[in-house]
């Protein structure tokens, strides 16, 4: 089902639709701005829906006719509550510390990290309470049969977000969990670092 592309457009497609809105939005009135991101964040969904629908139309997974009405049905109903969510977090930061929307904000301290980083882990605790039903795509791919086409990916580090040895108990989703949010904040410290080092020596060179 395309899920490598899939994976792609869900971090790259509504990140860059997110942030191009809030750039042109982010210096209006309190209400505008919540209510422009609650639009960005449910098109940001529909595009990187549209986008995923055309994939499954050019790679003869689906027809289009069939793939982009279904994926943006769905996901019509699932921005909505993108919507809501990123509207939720951004008034909580701008109640909080709106010095962090602000352009050219220095980074705070490592304690704001290393904070967030507990909170993202502590999350994982209620992971086990996740719905079991079939996020936009497998729904998709059930209601217009062509899940069946779907094959495994050759390696899979935490196989439904489980550790293997654990089994498939809630223990496993939320140690699945914690490990996932490990790598992704260590990927994401080693890349900061990379882009300040570049900062830094960008300036110098001149």
């Amino acid at each position: 089902v395309v899920m490598g592309a899939n994976i792609l457009i869900m971090g790259i497609v509504p990140a860059f639709v997110g942030y191009g809105a809030y750039q042109l939005i982010h210096s209006q009135s309190r209400g505008v701005r919540l209510a422009g991101t609650a639009v960005a964040a449910w098109v940001s969904v529909m595009m990187a829906a549209l986008i995923t629908a055309l994939l499954l139309g050019f790679s003869g997974t689906s027809s289009l006719a069939v793939a982009v009405p279904a994926m943006l049905g769905i996901h019509a109903l699932i921005g909505i509550g993108e919507a809501l969510i990123t509207v939720a977090a951004l008034s909580f930061i701008e109640r909080s510390r709106p010095q962090v929307l602000q352009a050219g904000h220095a980074a705070g301290s490592g304690r704001w990290v290393i904070a967030g980083l507990v909170i993202a882990m502590a999350v994982t605790l209620i992971s086990p309470l996740a719905s079991p039903s079939p996020d936009g795509l497998e729904w998709v791919a059930e209601q217009v049969g062509f899940l069946e086409t779907a094959q495994d990916a050759p390696y899979e580090l935490l196989p439904d977000y489980t550790i293997p040895f654990l089994g498939e108990t809630a223990v496993s989703t939320i140690v699945a969990g914690i490990l996932g949010t490990l790598i992704v904040a260590g990927i994401t410290y080693a890349l900061g670092r990379m882009l300040q080092r570049g900062a830094r020596v960008e300036p110098s060179s001149r």
